[in-house]
């Protein structure tokens, strides 16, 4: 798969994650399992540290089994997921969830960005 469409998969794959879930934010579910996981385990770690670990089980995965574009998919995903949250703990500002629209072959795709 060419990085153009992989990145464009990836994207159309949040998008779509957040219609399923019907929040106006998207695919947000990182922040409510490590605050369980925090309160269960006693541990302390961040939103963004949830999606890096999601990052690297992808990686995991790459290494296991036939291949499958999906791991690539998700761990493209989960990484822009960890910068969101990343940007938010270190500037303790809202990055931003301003629908845009980008054009490119395939048709057009919406983005999140501010």
């Amino acid at each position: 798969m060419k990085p153009e469409k992989l990145l464009i998969t990836a994207s159309d794959i949040l998008i779509e994650r957040g219609k399923q879930r019907d929040s106006p934010k998207g695919e947000r579910s990182m922040l409510p399992a490590i605050q369980a996981f925090n309160s269960i385990t006693k541990h302390n770690i961040s939103e963004s540290q949830g999606w890096l670990f999601m990052v690297l089980l992808k990686c995991v995965r790459t290494q296991s089994g036939e291949y499958s574009s999906d791991n690539f998919i998700d761990m493209v995903a989960y990484a822009a997921l960890a910068n969101e949250a990343a940007f938010s703990e270190h500037t303790h500002d809202d990055p931003g969830l301003t629908v845009t629209k980008c054009k490119h072959k395939g048709g057009t795709n919406e983005l999140r960005n501010k």
